[in-house]
């Protein structure tokens, strides 16, 4: 059971549960997800990279980041031969406090190295304060970042659903409905937890922690969807 305390956006002290434990780059012509139905609901958000800019997330460069969009992804290179954090992230919102929502992208590691993790990045406040989802080569983690000081919610946990190989793509997807936040990969439900103070999931970004000496990190982004479930 995990009951860390957070205070954020005027609220003291609560508490989040886990309560159930259940990406060589290459374009998007030779190697494009599978094409998938819209999610049944009110698309807000279906964001494919097809053209220059992200109508969600800004291309930049960020010291010895850039984010870009070719060959139809969402790219983060991260060209430092040290270790590195970075993210990047929505400037609007999308969803309204009671909404079922849920939010999925594509993620794809085409290069760095086996330490490295990166995944969804959710109620981002500020750089200071949000919550991330992310996975590894082989296991996932739910990070609390609250004032500058990182914990886990959900602890590294291995999963048979990630793909792990350099080139993969995994599908993440988060759910917020009924004060409960859902976590899949590929479709796969792997952990529930205590919404706690969580209302939406706004501001949604991304994540990259570069944890090794190689002199590149790279993942690519695909398919960000956004919606209201009925």
């Amino acid at each position: 059971m995990i009951q860390p305390h957070m205070r954020m956006r005027g609220i003291a002290a609560v508490m989040l549960a886990a309560i159930f434990m259940s990406s060589a780059a290459c374009s998007k012509s030779k190697d494009e997800p599978k094409e998938e139905p819209l999610p049944e609901g009110t698309i807000l958000v279906n964001e494919k990279f097809d053209g220059t800019n992200s109508e969600v997330w800004a291309t930049a460069v960020k010291g010895p980041v850039t984010y870009s969009i070719k060959d139809g992804w969402y790219s983060a290179d991260i060209a430092i031969a040290d270790t590195y954090v970075t993210g990047a992230w929505a400037t609007k919102t999308y969803f309204q406090k009671g909404d079922k929502q849920n939010v999925e992208v594509i993620q794809k590691k085409t290069a760095g190295h086996e330490y490295d993790k990166a995944g969804l990045t959710f109620w981002f406040v500020n750089t200071k304060n949000y919550l991330s989802f992310q996975i590894g080569d082989k296991a996932f983690r739910v990070l609390q970042r609250l004032n500058d000081v990182e914990s886990n919610l959900i602890t590294w946990t291995n999963s048979a659903a990630i793909k792990g190989n350099i080139g993969e793509q995994n599908k993440l997807k988060i759910s917020l409905a009924d004060a409960k936040i859902l976590f899949y990969i590929n479709d796969v439900h792997v952990a529930t937890m205590n919404a706690g103070p969580v209302e939406t999931l706004d501001k949604i970004g991304l994540r990259i922690d570069k944890l090794d000496f190689t002199p590149h990190s790279t993942y690519l982004y695909d398919n960000l969807r956004m919606w209201k479930s009925k």
